[in-house]
């Protein structure tokens, strides 16, 4: 089965055909990640008409600045009441490609570290978003104890190992099959540690275009050519993957 652990089902560009976009991707699982309290709300109903649609809710790092410390709190709160009805808590992490402003990244902070905190109390992994910030999300990731997947990760190789030896895996979007950077990051990382994503509608295979969940299965195929391994067998051992972090039932 494949897995597209990081998709964001939600947003307007999918407003005119979602029933057929899931349907393009019904052999497979979807994690729709969300980004914010309506967001969340949104993944929520979303993941209850689909079997193939999964919910993680989250708030996304430059959303997060934007809030009241009440405001934050509220929107953990949510995420709280409803950890039985997801699979993992994202997306959240720090981004620093929009601004270095001190009281903005001390924020992220604060609230990156405040839902790692939630995904221990309530048992369930994170997905982590680090777009140049890498270095202080590994520094913030060395004192947690749970279980993080590295999401569409951009920075610099020489960070992977550390990422690694903490027992963190990494999600390769189906944007491997045109860039040179995502496979380095495959040849890298151990096929155990690896999982796949779309972060639909973002990063397109054709430049202009809308990506969607059924486009992971390009990202399974390069995987294979790069590890020199049958698709099939890409496939099973990335579910399985998926199956250990997300304690993911058939």
């Amino acid at each position: 089965m494949f897995v597209d652990v990081h998709a964001h089902l939600t947003h307007e560009k999918f407003i005119t055909d979602l029933p057929n976009v899931i349907k393009r991707a019904e052999d497979m699982i979807i994690v729709c990640a969300g980004s914010g309290h309506r967001d969340n709300q949104r993944v929520l109903r979303l993941a209850e008409k689909h079997d193939n649609v999964l919910a993680s809710l989250g708030l996304y790092p430059w959303d997060a600045v934007s809030l009241t410390d009440g405001e934050t709190e509220f929107c953990i709160d949510h995420i709280r009441s409803n950890a039985d009805r997801i699979i993992c808590i994202g997306e959240i992490g720090l981004d620093y490609h929009w601004g270095k402003g001190k009281d903005d990244l001390s924020k992220q902070e604060w609230v990156f570290s405040k839902l790692l905190e939630l995904s221990l109390e309530i048992n369930k992994p994170v997905l982590v978003h680090c777009r140049d910030a890498e270095h202080d999300v590994l520094e913030v990731l060395r004192t947690f104890e749970g279980r993080a997947v590295i999401h569409c990760y951009t920075g610099p190789l020489s960070l992977v190992d550390e990422f690694l030896s903490m027992g963190y895996y990494f999600s390769i979007p189906s944007l491997v099959t045109k860039s040179k950077s995502f496979r380095k990051l495959v040849r890298k990382i151990p096929v155990n540690r690896l999982l796949t994503e779309t972060d639909s509608p973002y990063m397109p295979l054709i430049t202009g275009g809308r990506n969607e969940p059924s486009s992971v299965k390009h990202g399974i195929s390069k995987i294979a050519e790069i590890k020199e391994l049958k698709t099939v067998e890409v496939e099973e051992k990335i579910f399985n993957n998926f199956s250990r972090v997300f304690n993911f039932k058939k």
